[in-house]
C-alpha cells in the first residue's frame, strides 16, 4: 500500500458512504453527465458498455 492511501475499513460509516457516493453515480446523474436519453443509457448497459451497480439506501447517518 502506498503511503497516504485510505483503507475503507479505517473510515467511519459516514466517510465510507461519502467516498462511494463520490465515485459512483445514480442513474439520473449518469444520464445527465453523459447527456443521453434514458433509453440510450439502458442500451449501453444491455451492450455491456457500462456496468450497472445497484446502490441501496443504508439509512440515516448520525
Amino acid at each position: 500500500m502506498i503511503q497516504g492511501d485510505v483503507v475503507m475499513k479505517d473510515l467511519s460509516r459516514k466517510e465510507q458512504l461519502e467516498t462511494l457516493n463520490y465515485y459512483f453515480l445514480s442513474t439520473t446523474e449518469a444520464i445527465n453527465m453523459l447527456q443521453i436519453s434514458r433509453q440510450n443509457f439502458y442500451s449501453l448497459i444491455s451492450r455491456n458498455k457500462i456496468t450497472r451497480i445497484k446502490k441501496r439506501w443504508c439509512g440515516p447517518i448520525f
